[in-house]
């Protein structure tokens, strides 16, 4: 009884220490804008993460499972072309926080990273040397 009633408190005092790192999602409700990570979204080969902006968006929350802790976002199209499902946990979002046009003028929060490579934006490094030296 002795080995039964120890095994018992020590699984009391593990999940104490599990459930410490655990605390609620954030409620999200339809309509909010937020921002999604890039750190499970797949890019193009050749280019670097540590170039990749951390966070994208803001995407706007078609629905908000928050006793599942999942979001639904409206994404753009790029981002369903690319077979991206709009279904995310809420680990992987942030809060989007307007910017005060007082304080920042003309700083707007909306530029798209853009997963996708258009061929006639890439740059030869033999053209863009020749730029300088002729």
């Amino acid at each position: 009884m002795a080995a039964h009633n120890t095994i018992i408190e020590k699984r009391v005092v593990q999940m104490f220490h599990a459930n410490k790192k655990c605390h609620p999602s954030d409620k999200y409700k339809q309509g909010d804008h937020v921002y999604l990570s890039t750190q499970n979204l797949t890019l193009l080969k050749g280019t670097a993460r540590k170039l990749v902006p951390k966070f994208i968006g803001p995407y706007t929350v078609k629905e908000a499972h928050n006793t599942a802790s999942m979001v639904t976002l409206e994404l753009t199209p790029e981002l369903m072309s690319r077979h991206i499902l709009p279904n995310f946990h809420a680990s992987l979002i942030r809060w989007h926080v307007a910017n005060n046009d007082d304080l920042f003028p003309h700083h707007d929060a909306n530029s798209f990273y853009d997963f996708g490579r258009d061929e006639e934006q890439e740059w030869c490094q033999g053209l863009i040397l020749g730029c300088f030296h002729g």
